[in-house]
């Protein structure tokens, strides 16, 4: 599991899934964290020529009202917040339809890639690094008066390691979890800077080790170890703050993601090499190595997207917002449902797992003990740094160049085929690695770092087959947990004990590896086999509500329903796609959406349904509101110098609804717009607001959105709702267009 830091925050984007739909988008604006749409606040305005008056067209179901010239200059008084609109005509503005494409951020890119790579911490490199922990003196005191490099130093080294990874994976379900609280920023910032800190115990225990102190300070290394692992797995998650950012990139971007892990790989070889050319020693190299940690901590907070950055890019690329992470997480009940969902394959789960806990055992030792196993095989020092060496150049070139881009594989092959290779890449491990030549050594590795690389794609397109997106995070982080700890890692300290009570010698090394070897290979042989003849089911298993609040992201209350809406033959054929996790097959989905079925089942939804919906999303929509700046306050109205026309239009009264509605939002006075939503006529709001959103710029329609929302939050507005069924209709018109115009976007049409 070493490598596995690079994995998806799954945990992040099953909630994601949830709002792929029309009902997320189905709540009124005024629910931030479900929609935002436009039930109060107007849709993004189509551009417009400048030297081309403005036209009112307005439509209630098949009728259309009667056109009606403005005079130029006069929408400019529909503006709450935005004083220029007071300085110029409107129309000269020629604001864009739509929100401007998210740009693709390759130099912010780059700077969060390095700040990552550089606070990957001691794993990626853990083969050449136990040989220059222990030539640095850390656990010499175990090997008495024979020096540095005896067995037992390197197997209590081992066992640190083994610990610190198993402990860390232990962990991942919370740190996904405060991914989803807090941002990328926060955990990419705080995880780098526990990082260093790490580091820094590290530093102490080479230090107290080179002065004859290491009985005292050998604990600094295990703290240092635990922490600076905990800190490189919650540093990884700041790249995916950036997921957003690449629509239509994904594949690219999560390759170059999990490369960060390989290339830091490479930092135990720099540190080497820079010890052997200038005689700096490895402390002065760590203490250099964690200040510059603090650095990118910096870059981290520079340059990681804050959450609600996030979220903002999330809305632009899906055409409608995330919900935000509940607050205050139940983490009992996340485990028992996870648990709950797990037990419905028994059988199958405990197979996989003991095929991989098995699988794992010789690839996680061999990387522990590289530079003893290189010297009692071939006899010299020389070769066990050789050995270890070419296993770091191996993890990070075929981590960076092959393993990223293996999901193709899979997609290609499908994953029973994809079974039947990791079982053959530890069947040729097995095959090589007893023999006492270069090539086979060689052979071997490639096979063990491959397959230390790919089971983890395998295992999670294994779990996406039998668990719901709503509960893949938490019964992710449930199975890995019970994986490492009751079977991989009681696997992984039997060799390790078994190898420190034999002899010294090749022997000590050679019996314990072939074994791990033959184990593991027949394992997962006899695995692909049982995965070939008991196929996993055909759609992921619901428990409980889940259909349900997967429905409701569509405005539904079943799959069936969700199937109808988005046009797909079954609730299988939805459910499916459902599980996919990635930016891309959500848009898919999206675009698929028919509207006009999704308002057949939202007309079946009762206004107690709509109103909680917008209720649940209450308090999100306070956050977010908080968290943005403060709108400019209104620019009095001046009056227009332009002489009046010889002729008087006749008095148009959406217009003039408008204008009492603009004026009520400039005074703040959400009394007077409460009054206007309980006592006009339905027909005369919904103008109104097609009026906005066919003649206010985009940015207008921003600030008019947060004057609404600020005077009628979402509780307000579900209670109004509940006063007056009538605006259920004025809600779905609204929707419709609004969600007409994201899916129009996503098939590339205007």
């Amino acid at each position: 599991f070493a490598p596995s830091r690079s994995g998806i925050p799954s945990f992040l984007l099953g909630i994601s899934l949830l709002t792929m739909g029309c009902g997320q988008s189905s709540t009124p604006p005024q629910a931030q964290s479900s929609a935002k749409p436009a039930a109060a606040a107007p849709a993004p305005a189509a551009a417009k020529p400048a030297d081309v008056k403005v036209t009112v067209e307005e439509k209630v179901g098949e009728q259309a009202e009667a056109k009606t010239e403005e005079p130029a200059g006069s929408v400019r008084d529909l503006s709450v917040a935005d004083p220029e609109a007071q300085k110029e005509p409107l129309l000269a503005k020629d604001e864009p339809d739509e929100e401007a494409p998210v740009e693709t951020p390759w130099g912010r890119f780059w700077f969060c890639w390095t700040a990552c790579s550089f606070s990957a911490g001691i794993l990626p490199g853990q083969a050449l690094f136990t040989e220059l922990f222990v030539n640095a003196g850390i656990f010499g005191s175990m090997c008495g008066d024979k020096g540095n490099g005896c067995k037992d130093q390197y197997v209590t080294m081992t066992g640190i390691f083994q610990t610190g990874m198993s402990l860390t994976l232990f962990l991942m379900l919370p740190i996904g979890l405060l991914f989803d609280r807090y941002g990328a920023q926060m955990v990419g910032a705080g995880g780098a800077l526990i990082c260093s800190v790490g580091t820094l115990l590290v530093w102490g225990s080479i230090l107290g080790a080179a002065a004859g102190m290491d009985d005292s300070t050998s604990s600094l290394f295990v703290v240092g170890v635990l922490v600076t692992d905990f800190g490189s797995f919650l540093n990884s998650f700041a790249m995916y703050g950036l997921v957003w950012h690449f629509p239509g990139r994904q594949a690219l971007f999560l390759a170059l993601t999990t490369a960060t892990y390989q290339i830091s790989a490479f930092f135990p070889i720099i540190i080497e090499a820079l010890m052997k050319s200038t005689g700096v020693s490895l402390a002065a190299c760590l203490f250099a190595w964690a200040i510059m940690v603090v650095f990118f901590a910096w870059i981290c907070w520079k340059f990681v997207p804050s959450q609600l950055e996030y979220y903002d890019t999330a809305k632009k690329v899906l055409g409608m917002p995330l919900p935000k992470p509940p607050k205050d997480f139940n983490f009992c009940k996340l485990i028992r449902t996870a648990w709950e969902v797990l037990r419905l394959d028994t059988k199958d789960h405990v197979i996989c797992g003991v095929a991989i806990a098995f699988g794992l055992g010789l690839p996680m030792c061999y990387q522990s003990f590289t530079a003893p196993f290189g010297k009692a095989i071939f006899g010299s020092e020389e070769a066990g740094d050789k050995l270890s060496n070419i296993y770091v150049w191996l993890n990070a070139v075929l981590g960076c160049s092959a393993a990223p881009f293996a999901g193709h594989l899979v997609d290609r092959f499908g994953l029973m085929k994809f079974c039947y290779l990791l079982a053959g890449m530890l069947v040729v491990a097995a095959g090589t690695i007893y023999f006492t030549n270069w090539a086979c050594q060689v052979t071997c590795m490639a096979m063990l770092i491959m397959w230390m690389l790919l089971f983890q794609l395998y295992f999670f397109r294994y779990l996406l087959m039998y668990v719901p997106p709503n509960r893949f995070g938490a019964a992710q982080g449930v199975y890995i947990a019970l994986m490492c700890t009751c079977l991989a890692m009681p696997i992984q300290f039997v060799a390790i004990g078994i190898i420190g009570a034999l002899p010294q010698g090749a022997s000590a090394y050679q019996l314990p590896f072939l074994a791990l070897a033959s184990i593991g290979a027949v394992a997962m042989v006899a695995y692909a086999i049982y995965f070939s003849t008991h196929p996993p089911p055909e759609i992921p298993h619901l428990i409980g509500d889940d259909e349900k609040d997967l429905a409701k992201g569509f405005g539904c209350d079943t799959l069936e329903e969700v199937a109808y809406v988005t046009r797909n033959a079954t609730r299988m054929e939805i459910l499916k796609k459902l599980a996919k996790q990635d930016a891309d097959s959500i848009k898919d989905v999206i675009k698929s959406i028919d509207t006009e079925r999704m308002m057949e089942m939202m007309n079946k939804r009762s206004v107690d349904d709509i109103a909680d919906m917008m209720e649940e999303a209450g308090g999100d929509e306070e956050e977010e509101e908080a968290a943005e700046e403060a709108a400019p306050e209104p620019v009095k109205e001046e009056p227009s110098k332009q002489e009046p026309a010889a002729e008087t239009a006749k008095a148009d009264p959406v217009k003039e609804l408008s204008d009492k509605m603009i004026a009520s939002l400039a005074a703040k006075d959400g009394d007077a717009i409460k009054n206007m939503f309980m006592t006009e006529p339905v027909e005369d709001l919904d103008k109104v607001f097609i009026f906005w959103e066919d003649n206010l710029p985009p940015k207008v329609q921003k600030d008019n959105e947060k004057a609404f929302n600020k005077l009628i939050p979402g509780k307000e507005f579900a209670k109004m709702l509940r006063e007056r069924p009538d605006l259920k209709k004025l809600i779905q018109n609204m929707m419709k267009r609004e969600m007409d115009k994201k899916i129009a976007k996503f098939r590339g049409k205007k």
